[in-house]
């Protein structure tokens, strides 16, 4: 069983029993995780409707989440706060990004926050994207962007990068 999130991410009351009505439950919103592995480490951090929180709608979405689950992994679920907003859950799973930093991101990939970056004008290789931005004063959305693919972005400020391993 997994040693779960601190309680200073758990929306008070959470952890015991939280009264909701049938009425109301189907207009709150909810955090959850999904843990998994030994010991165990958080793979998702979800945001849905509190009535759908058994299903994991977005986690379904993930393809490491979709793997897990076709090769009969024990997942472990833990609910993390009720909010009543959909922006108030996602401001409250960014938080909880940022301190925990679950084993994949939203695309199911393995995350590197520190994947290298090539430039093919100056033949050089950079720590990071964010560092490759800084130093050739580039805006680091555009060259996000570009690694990504996305129309629009072929070169940014003149400079043609890849990701490399």
């Amino acid at each position: 069983m997994p040693t779960a999130i601190p309680l200073e991410f758990i929306q008070p009351g959470v952890s015991g029993f939280v009264p909701i009505t049938i009425g109301a439950i189907t207009k709150k919103w909810c955090v959850y995780a999904h843990w998994y592995g030994d010991p165990p480490i958080v793979r998702w951090l979800g945001v849905c409707p509190l009535h759908q929180y058994v299903l994991a709608p977005d986690a379904s979405e993930n393809s490491e989440w979709r793997r897990l689950m076709t090769n009969g992994a024990n997942l472990y679920a833990q609910l993390i706060a009720i909010l009543e907003t959909r922006n108030d859950a996602i401001n409250h799973r960014f938080r909880m990004l940022k301190v925990i930093q679950p084993h994949c991101n939203t695309a199911g990939h393995e995350i590197n926050r520190f994947s290298k970056v090539y430039c093919f004008e100056n033949k050089e290789t950079y720590q990071s994207a964010a560092h490759a931005a800084r130093t050739l004063n580039i805006a680091p959305s555009a060259l996000s962007n570009h690694l990504s693919g996305r129309v629009g972005y072929k070169t940014v400020g003149g400079y043609t990068f890849k990701k490399v391993q």
